[in-house]
């Protein structure tokens, strides 16, 4: 992995004990669920939650989708 920092994005939720590591970038209006380990970026628009993280919803959909 690179290092770098994460470039955090408006309107952004990351709830407690997640870990979010590397030169990644999180999309507008994300919310990183409780617990989650991110280390790659996320669009706008979705919900990640899982270790590793995965995308629950995007844009309001149901998509269950890795990242």
């Amino acid at each position: 992995m690179g290092g770098g920092k994460p470039t955090i994005g408006d309107n952004v939720t990351i709830n407690v004990n997640s870990v979010v590591v590397g030169d990644i970038f999180i999309g507008d209006n994300v919310t990183i669920g409780t617990g989650t380990v991110l280390l790659k970026s996320v669009p706008p628009n979705c919900i990640v939650v899982g270790n590793p993280a995965f995308i629950l919803y995007e844009n309001g959909k149901r998509v269950d989708r890795k990242l």
